[in-house]
């Protein structure tokens, strides 16, 4: 197996557990089909509530032997569509879910955050320091 087939494996992979993990608090969740270059984002999840809560995610894949993400890995399409996102259509959970093979979790980058620590001149984030996905989702259903 290449780099690029192990890669676009473990990227299909993650892709299916943020669709579960959204599917287990509640949310109806849909993985784009990879058609074309320049898809918005992997997931969109929905669920009604206390308040509408829509979601626009990418997911990502961190192996064990690293132990940052780095933003290199965000395309440019991604960036443009979450800020039409959130500037247009007053979406505000967008971000990056991202696996860590380490401990095997998931973890959640805000865009918001991104864009934070983008504009310092911040070229990664320790993994460390990301919410846990499956907290972030619990604190969501709580407001």
């Amino acid at each position: 197996m290449t780099n690029r087939e192990l890669q676009e494996k473990l990227g299909k992979a993650t892709e299916k557990l943020v669709v579960k993990t959204f599917k287990k608090f509640g949310y109806w969740a849909y993985n784009i089909p990879k058609k074309t270059e320049g898809q918005p984002c992997d997931v969109v999840a929905i669920k009604g509530g206390k308040t509408f809560l829509v979601w626009l995610v990418d997911a990502k894949h961190v192996r064990e032997q690293d132990v940052s993400f780095t933003f290199d890995r965000i395309e440019p399409n991604q960036i443009t569509s979450m800020r039409y996102a959130r500037d247009f259509a007053h979406i505000d959970c967008t971000g990056f879910c991202i696996f860590f093979d380490r401990d095997k979790q998931l973890r959640w980058l805000p865009f918001e955050n991104y864009e934070k620590f983008s504009k310092n001149g911040i070229k990664s984030v320790n993994m460390a320091d990301l919410a846990l996905f499956t907290e972030v989702l619990d604190n969501a259903d709580r407001n």
